[in-house]
Order: C-alpha cells, then structure tokens, then sequence
C-alpha cells in the first residue's frame, strides 16, 4: 500500500510539472504586418547671427536605422535601413506585438556638402555588419531589411567631404533623432521622430597683426593671416563629432584654439586655450594682436541672440 501512495504522489508531481511548463510556451507568433509612415521632424531654433542654411542649398538626406525585439523577448537584433533624399517615401513593414527602435540621421549641405558618387554615399552612411565593412550605401528611397547589416556609422563621428576627406566636424547640418520601444497597432499609423539639430556656430572676428602672420588652429583647419591682409571676418556652422552625445542636456565639448605668430624677423609666439562649444551656441572669437606693447589680447564672447554672453581675455606675449 506504501509503494502505491508513492507512485500516485510522483505522477502528481509529474502531472504538475508538465502543465507548469505548458504554462510558459510562447504563444505561435501573429504573422501580421503593418505598413508605418516615419515624420522626421526637425528642431527649429534661431541661431540670428548665422543664416539656418545657405540660399540655394536645400538638399537633404535621411538616414534610417531600424532594430527589433520579439515578444516577450529580450534580444535586440537589427531590422531594416535606409538612405532616403524623398521624406514622403520613408515607409516602413513592422510586423505586429514586435517593438522597434528607430533612429535617424538628416545630413543637410551647407559651406560643405556630402559627398557621393553617383548616388553611392561614404561615412556616415557606410553599412555592413561592422566598421571593417565600410561599404557604401546607395540613395534608393526605399527600406533594405535585413538582420545583418544597418548603417554602423551613424553615429561614428566623421563624415566624408570628398572621395579622400573625412572631416569630424563638417561645416554643414545634421540632425538626429531616436523612437525606442515602438509597437504597431494599425495599418497606416504615423511615427514622428524629433529631430534634434546637432550643430554649433563659430564666427572669427580676426585684426591682422602689424607685422608678420598669424596662423590660426582650430579643429584641423587653419586660419593664414599676414600684415597688411583686410580684416577676417568669417562666420560658420559645424556639426558636432557625435550626433548621438550632443542632443544630451547640458552637453558641451571643448575645441583647441592654437595661435601662431611669426615676427619679420623669423622668431615666433604660440599659444593654446580649450574653447568651449555647445549645441546652438555661437562662439564669437576676436583676435587683436599688438606687439608694441608686448601683449596681445584675444577676446572669446559666445552668443546665440538672446542667450548669454561669456567674455574671456586672453593675453599673450609678443
């Protein structure tokens, strides 16, 4: 009779456990899918001191990632991607109960432009299954779903001006933006991304000095400036290196501003300060050099119309 009980209370147990592990099966996957309309919408502060674009250059392109996660799950794999110059055409099949992240990035031609051949862009639009790929991206206005690739450099923080040139700050405007955990529900549902504009400003006010040249540092460029040259007066919009970092409130990142000065007489000064930059702020830099009276002073205001203004001398020897 013993034996008996101990049989029953095992089949219980088994009984139990089995219906415990039905309990959890995933239920089979909805094989629906919804066609969602992205808005990218883009961030519109007036910067007064510099025109928000060039007359004339208009031209946009949109950048798409797209990741997914089943379920219940918690596995984030990539999805689908896309170039696209046409915003009415960003359409995009999500398949129902998954959720999606998006993120997107609009290049915008200023003083410089993107560049491509015939249609086939470089960073930051390369796509692969990691940066060792670097393989062009074509412009097609369409979606390319896939679990492998995506466009890895987004967010990488250089950008190619020419076939050879990449540039980490290109004097041109980018936008980014991002949508997480997004699930569809309908056919035809609207997803509006905000757009945040990844851009600061800098406008050289530059004296030239009474004798010799200046040469001037700044973000792998540089300023030539020699006796007798009329006033430099330069203004300018850049993007910020990561587009993904700068949109963070209160972010800033600092710029080394070098100046050189060689004297007639072959002997020369230099000195470095760090220049603070945050997004949507002008940084107005004026450069007066005077050797006469063994000191040159330059002035930094940071001025974005209304917002504040910081004044910093710096003086050095000459």
């Amino acid at each position: 009779m013993k034996n008996y009980n101990v049989i029953i209370a095992i089949a219980l147990q088994l009984l139990v456990a089995s219906s415990c592990e039905k309990a959890v099966v995933d239920e089979p996957i909805d094989n629906t899918t919804y066609t969602v309309n992205l808005f990218p919408k883009e961030e519109n502060i007036s910067i007064t001191e510099i025109p928000l674009s060039r007359a004339g250059d208009d031209k946009k392109i949109y950048a798409i990632n797209v990741s997914e996660k089943k379920p219940r799950g918690t596995k984030v794999v990539k999805y689908a991607y896309g170039l696209f110059s046409d915003p009415e055409r960003i359409a995009l099949k999500l398949k129902k109960g998954y959720h999606y992240s998006i993120e997107c990035l609009i290049v915008k031609d200023d003083i410089e432009s993107l560049y491509n051949d015939n249609g086939e862009y470089l960073a930051p639009f390369y796509h692969g299954v990691e940066k060792k790929d670097t393989l062009p991206t074509k412009l097609t206005n369409q979606f390319v779903y896939s679990s492998k690739h995506n466009l890895f450099a987004l967010t990488s923080g250089y950008t190619h001006i020419s076939a050879t040139k990449k540039v980490s700050h290109p004097r041109l405007y980018k936008f980014y933006g991002k949508v997480e955990n997004f699930t569809p529900s309908s056919d035809d549902e609207s997803i509006t991304i905000d757009m945040k504009r990844c851009v600061f400003g800098l406008h050289f006010l530059i004296t030239p000095p009474e004798e010799g040249e200046y040469t001037i540092s700044y973000l792998n460029r540089t300023i030539n400036l020699k006796a007798g040259s009329p006033a430099y007066d330069e203004q300018s919009i850049f993007s910020f290196k990561l587009p993904d970092k700068c949109i963070a409130p209160q972010y800033s990142s600092l710029m080394e501003l070098s100046l050189k000065w060689t004297h007639s007489d072959g002997t020369f000064t230099t000195e470095t300060k760090d220049i603070t930059l945050r997004r949507n702020f002008i940084q107005v830099i004026k450069i007066e050099g005077n050797k006469g009276a063994k000191g040159s002073k330059i002035s930094l205001n940071e001025e974005s119309g209304a917002l504040s203004k910081d004044t910093i001398l710096w003086h050095f020897s000459g």
